[in-house]
């Protein structure tokens, strides 16, 4: 699901394709609450944010705490709930290139 200060829904990635047709939404401002909120209830979902980490708050409910952030770039981005994932811009590229044969 995309957000900033909206959510705008689920979208169900299972292929390949899936990915490179999926339209991101969203931009102009960050809400972690407004994302955490849409897919905390639910127990068979994986609870990944892709962000930049660029947002202030904090995170107390207990029921955030198996959300996983994947952080993109250099942003000092320590939530209080759930496991953070540094993604390499340079290791990102270097695999896209490869992949693409460039």
């Amino acid at each position: 699901g995309c957000f900033d200060w909206n959510f705008y829904g689920f979208t169900e990635i299972k292929t390949n394709r899936d990915i490179d047709t999926f339209r991101i939404r969203g931009g102009g401002g960050t809400s972690f609450d407004t994302a955490a909120q849409y897919f905390s209830g639910k127990k068979n979902v994986n609870k990944i944010i892709f962000t930049d980490g660029c947002d202030s708050f904090t995170l107390r409910d207990k029921k955030y705490k198996d959300i996983k952030w994947l952080v993109f770039g250099d942003y000092p981005f320590t939530p209080s709930l759930g496991k953070v994932i540094r993604v390499d811009e340079r290791k990102l590229m270097q695999n896209f290139e490869q992949e693409m044969g460039m």
